[in-house]
C-alpha cells in the first residue's frame, strides 16, 4: 500500500503546472522516463501494432507528434504515477532534479521546495546526498515522527469546528454527493452513516472524528487554511458571498474592461475577481491573488496581443488549467494559445460588457465543469432570498439555465414553502413554469407555513 496519496502527487502535478516547469527538463519523455522504468521491455499501447515497445511508442507521441496530454504519465498504466509503489514515484522526483536532466539552478530549487512541501504531509523529503563535478544529487528518505508531529498541527477547538464548516460549505458548493464521497475517499475518510438533510451536514458529521493533522490537510487543499490560520473572513473580500465564484485574468491596461465585465456578472450570480480592484492597499496583494486563484470556480482570461507577455497572467492561468476548472478564454484581438486553445472562447468584437457577461453566463450554466454547481448556487439564493424583489431575479435567472440538474430543482420544489419571502403571485407563476418543464407539480399559496426556516443547505 502506498503511503505518498494521490492527492500528495495531484498536488504536486498541479503546482509543476502552474510553475511552467517540464518534468524532463532538457530529455524528452522517453529518454527522461528510462532513467526510472524500463521501457524496453514494456508494452507498446498503439493500436495499429507498429511499435515494438514503449519506448517507440512514447516517442512517437511526445517528440514526432507531441499528441499526450501534459499529465499522461499520471493515468497511463505502464507508468501509472498517481498510484505506482512510493519507491517508483520518489525516485521519479530526484531524477527530475538530477544534474544530467536539469542544469536550471532556479527550477532545481523550486521543485524541491514543492516537493517537500507536499511530501510532509504524508512523512517523506527530498534530501542532497553528495554532489556530481559540484552539482547536487538528491534521494529520498521518511522523515523523523517527531518531526512531523511537531510541523503545524496545533489548533483550537474553535478554529477546528470553524475550519471543518468552511471545507463543507466548500465541497457543498462544488461537488454532488458522489464526488464528495470520491473525494474523502481518497484520504481514507468514509461517509457519515444514516441520512442528512443536505451535503453541507453530510460533510460536517464526516469529518467529525477525523484527526486534526488530516482535516488541516484538507483545509489547505481547498484554499480554506493556511500555516496556522483560519482565513474565513479574508475570504469574503474577495467574494461575493454565495456567487459562482470567476478570477478574471487581464494586464492592467484593460483594467476597465474587466472591472465593467466584473459589474455585469453580478447580475448572473457570478463574482468577478479583478485583482487591481478587489485587492485593498495594505493587504499583501500576491498572497490575496493566491487565495483567490485556489479557491475560485472559474477564470476567464481577456486575451489580448500582449497578454502572453506577462507572467501573471501566465501564472493565473496555469492555476485555472492545473485545478480543471472552468477556463473561458476572451478573445480581445487575439486568439488563445498553448493548453488555452482547447478551451471554448469568446468573441468580443463589437460586444459591451452586458453581452460579454450574457455569453459567460450561457458557459457557466452549460459546461460540465461548472453546471451543477452553478445551478446549486442560483438555487440557494432563490431559498435564501431576503425579499420578494430578490426572490424573483434568482428565479428568472435559474429559468435561463437551459438545462439545470432535475435534481436540484426538484430540491427547490421540496423547500420552496421555507422562505416566506417567495409567497407572491408573480413569483409562483415564474416558479411553477420551471417545476412544470422538470415534471414537477405546481404549488399553490397554502404550502406556505409559519415554521422556521431550514438554512442548513444555504450558503452564509
Amino acid at each position: 500500500m502506498s503511503e505518498i496519496s494521490s492527492i500528495t502527487r495531484q498536488n504536486i502535478a498541479d503546482d509543476t503546472v502552474l510553475n511552467h516547469i517540464y518534468y524532463g527538463g532538457q530529455l524528452n519523455d522517453p529518454d527522461f522516463l528510462s532513467r526510472v522504468f524500463d521501457l524496453h521491455s514494456l508494452p507498446s499501447r498503439d493500436p495499429m501494432g507498429r511499435y515494438e515497445n514503449a519506448y517507440y511508442d512514447i516517442y512517437q507521441h511526445t517528440v514526432n507528434n507531441d499528441d499526450y496530454s501534459p499529465t499522461w504519465i499520471y493515468s497511463d498504466p505502464r507508468i501509472n504515477l498517481s498510484h505506482c509503489p512510493d519507491e517508483v514515484y520518489l525516485k521519479f522526483l530526484t531524477e527530475t532534479i538530477h544534474p544530467i536532466v536539469r542544469s536550471n539552478q532556479i527550477e532545481i530549487d523550486k521543485l524541491f521546495e514543492i516537493y517537500n512541501r507536499h511530501l510532509a504531509d504524508d512523512g517523506f523529503e527530498i534530501y542532497r546526498n553528495g554532489d556530481i563535478s559540484g552539482k547536487s544529487i538528491f534521494s529520498w528518505k521518511r522523515m523523523q515522527k517527531k518531526h512531523i508531529n511537531s510541523m503545524r498541527y496545533d489548533m483550537k477547538p474553535l478554529e477546528r469546528v470553524n475550519l471543518i464548516k468552511a471545507i463543507a460549505v466548500e465541497l457543498q458548493q462544488q461537488m454532488t454527493y458522489n464526488d464528495i464521497d470520491i473525494y474523502l475517499g481518497a484520504y481514507n475518510i468514509k461517509g457519515a452513516q444514516g441520512t442528512s438533510d443536505s451535503k453541507r451536514t453530510y460533510v460536517q458529521r464526516t469529518l467529525e472524528k477525523v484527526s486534526t493533522p488530516l482535516i488541516i490537510k484538507i483545509g489547505e487543499e481547498l484554499g480554506l487554511y493556511k500555516s496556522g490560520e483560519v482565513p474565513l473572513e479574508e475570504e469574503s473580500r474577495c467574494w461575493t458571498l454565495g456567487f459562482f465564484k470567476m478570477f478574471i485574468s487581464h494586464l492592467t491596461i484593460n483594467k476597465e474592461s474587466a472591472t465593467n465585465l466584473k459589474k455585469c456578472l453580478a447580475d448572473y450570480a457570478i463574482s468577478g475577481f479583478v485583482a487591481h480592484e478587489d485587492i485593498e492597499p495594505s493587504t499583501e496583494w500576491r498572497q490575496e491573488i493566491e487565495r483567490a486563484l485556489f479557491n475560485m470556480n472559474s477564470l476567464c482570461a481577456i486575451i489580448t496581443p500582449k497578454f502572453i507577455e506577462s507572467p501573471w497572467c501566465d501564472q493565473e492561468v496555469g492555476a485555472a488549467i492545473g485545478r480543471r476548472v472552468l477556463v473561458i478564454p476572451i478573445r480581445k484581438g487575439a486568439d488563445p494559445y498553448g493548453l488555452l486553445g482547447k478551451y471554448q472562447g469568446i468573441q468580443s468584437n463589437r460586444k459591451d460588457a452586458n453581452a460579454i457577461a450574457s455569453d459567460v453566463f450561457k458557459i457557466v450554466s452549460t459546461n460540465e465543469k461548472s453546471k451543477t454547481a452553478y445551478s446549486e448556487i442560483v438555487r440557494n439564493l432563490i431559498l435564501n432570498a431576503k425579499n420578494t424583489e430578490e426572490g424573483l431575479k434568482w428565479l428568472k435567472l435559474l429559468d435561463k439555465i437551459p438545462s439545470a440538474d432535475p435534481s436540484i430543482v426538484s430540491d427547490l420544489h421540496s423547500k420552496f414553502a421555507s422562505n416566506g419571502n417567495l409567497n407572491d403571485n408573480i413569483i409562483f407563476e415564474i416558479a411553477n413554469q420551471i417545476f412544470t418543464k422538470y415534471s414537477l407539480s405546481p404549488l399553490r399559496a397554502n404550502v406556505f407555513v409559519s415554521n422556521e426556516i431550514d438554512t442548513d443547505d444555504l450558503p452564509f
